[in-house]
């Protein structure tokens, strides 16, 4: 965790001077035991198998006021993403799940899941919701 603190702080420094700008960073950990029970009312569609873990998921998270800013921000956000991904990759440590709510827009959240689970996800959606009302009345976020 240290490192990837450290590759938050070496990004933010050049944008620290924005107006209005609050960076922040988010470390959640998930344990073996919570992994135990992503299976317990009918699967896990997450790509993670008990015995996996325990992981540590992390969000730089960001709040700044001027739109004239957001290159200098989104930028500083890729960084520490592309940093800590090749950081967790060399220290053996990375897991393809991307955790929804701490997803950047240009991450393939749902590529986390696994083939199989993704595909699983495209049969349920297109079952319940063959006409995709619910994809097009929700703006943005992210599609399976």
């Amino acid at each position: 965790m240290s490192k990837i603190l450290d590759i938050f702080i070496e990004e933010v420094e050049p944008i620290k001077g924005i107006k209005d700008v609050i960076p922040s960073i988010v470390f959640q950990p998930i344990n073996r035991e919570e992994i135990k029970l992503f299976s317990k009312n009918g699967g896990n569609c997450l790509g993670i198998e008990p015995g996996e873990g325990p992981f540590i998921l992390f969000s730089a998270v960001f709040r700044w006021s001027d739109p004239k800013d957001d290159s200098a921000v989104t930028t500083a956000n890729s960084n520490i993403i592309s940093r800590t991904t090749a950081l967790a990759k060399e220290m053996g440590l990375h897991h393809r799940y991307i955790y929804q709510n701490y997803a950047n827009a240009s991450q393939d959240v749902f590529a986390g899941y696994g083939k199989e689970n993704r595909e699983r996800l495209r049969t349920i959606q297109k079952e319940y919701d063959p006409e995709g009302v619910f994809s097009r009345l929700q703006p943005g976020y992210f599609k399976v």
